[in-house]
């Protein structure tokens, strides 16, 4: 499968005029060919199972599948019955290019970033630059929105760190490395209304990876995944679309303004990129993505190392062959081999201790830490 013959998946919600500006901005991308492209659409439902609140109007679900239908009718629409959140509706499309269709990489687009008529161009050739560099897992084309025009020109041929997942190619490769930790992130959200998603277990969870807790979305997560698998995310520095979520999930009218994204200069007329991707550029984008993933590490509580367990090397043995067998651990006293168990079973653990100060304690241990965060141990 070529570059210009990757999937392309898009992801909708509550926003029709939204959707309809982004749509046909892929509709009237130049120098591609569009018919060679999958195209999926992915349509969240209205009432979360949750909390029982309806968050988008049957009206706008139909009118978003309608417009997909009347802009590419041979076009494949997954809609969901009830609402899933934005990491589950992504999720059921990484799973669909990269599972069922087996793609290298795929295209996601989301209903809130209007492509320039280059920008599919331009993704082509970044993901080529970008495929003798296996680290590279995320590419994007959006640019700097606050660059003017001379300055996207003069900077063409750097590369940069890309920040929000907008608009975006991802490798299956990078899909499978970050998915143990996506994974974890995935079992917080899994029960649970999106919009009121378990904060503090996330905040913990992501601590527990060693790493800092910037936010608690599925972006974030899949960003520390990326750094923490050894992963790099680029962007370009010439801008070949244009952010215009005024209104939405993680945005409102005036922090739109403020970040000044209603100004974007979009390159329109030149396709300028850089005419490689070096070794020196890579490392200096790992270490701006090591610093946002380690930013808010400092205010996090410090992970204690495993306690030791008390039991002969002949004992830890034994219990290590059953744990490696187990579906299920039971256990009364929490301690080392609580830790063991979450190292070497795959099953659910169940620990029962009666003192409060030690459970306490324990729970700083970045193994059980992770392990209480992911929903795998309970009772400690």
């Amino acid at each position: 499968m070529s570059m210009a013959e990757l999937p392309i998946a898009i992801m909708g919600f509550n926003r029709p005029n939204y959707l309809q500006r982004v749509l046909t901005s892929l509709k009237t991308q130049q120098g591609v060919d569009l018919s060679r492209h999958k195209l999926l659409y992915f349509q969240d439902g209205s009432i979360d199972p949750y909390s029982g609140e309806e968050r988008a109007s049957q009206s706008d679900i139909e009118r978003n599948i309608k417009i997909f239908k009347d802009n590419f009718p041979d076009g494949q629409v997954f809609s969901s019955e009830s609402n899933l959140g934005v990491a589950l509706n992504f999720e059921r499309a990484e799973r669909e290019v990269f599972d069922n269709l087996s793609a290298p990489a795929a295209i996601f687009l989301e209903d809130d970033l209007v492509l320039g008529p280059l920008y599919l161009k331009a993704m082509y050739e970044m993901l080529e630059l970008a495929s003798s560099h296996p680290e590279i897992g995320y590419v994007s084309v959006y640019g700097d929105h606050i660059a003017s025009l001379d300055e996207q020109r003069r900077r063409s041929a750097e590369i940069a760190l890309l920040g929000h997942n907008w608009a975006f190619a991802l490798t299956q490769a990078q899909w499978r490395k970050s998915a143990p930790y996506v994974e974890q992130y995935l079992a917080l959200v899994r029960g649970a209304d999106y919009r009121k998603r378990p904060g503090q277990k996330i905040k913990d969870l992501f601590h527990s990876w060693g790493c800092g807790a910037p936010g608690t979305s599925q972006d974030v997560a899949k960003t520390l995944a990326c750094f923490l698998t050894g992963g790099v995310k680029l962007n370009t520095v010439p801008a070949y679309g244009q952010y215009i979520g005024e209104i939405g999930l993680h945005t409102n009218p005036g922090l739109f303004a403020k970040m000044g994204f209603g100004e974007t200069k979009v390159m329109e007329d030149e396709l300028l990129l850089p005419h490689e991707i070096t070794t020196e550029a890579l490392v200096q984008v790992r270490k701006q993505l090591a610093s946002y993933c380690n930013g808010e590490i400092s205010s996090a509580p410090k992970p204690q190392a495993d306690p030791p367990i008390r039991m002969t090397d002949a004992e830890v043995s034994l219990l290590t062959r059953y744990l490696r067998r187990s579906k299920f651990y039971l256990e009364f006293g929490c301690g080392g081999s609580t830790a063991l168990a979450i190292r070497e079973s795959k099953g659910m653990i169940v620990s029962v201790d009666s003192d409060a100060t030690w459970i306490s304690k324990l729970k700083q241990v970045a193994t059980v830490q992770q392990a209480v965060s992911s929903g795998r141990l309970a009772g400690c």
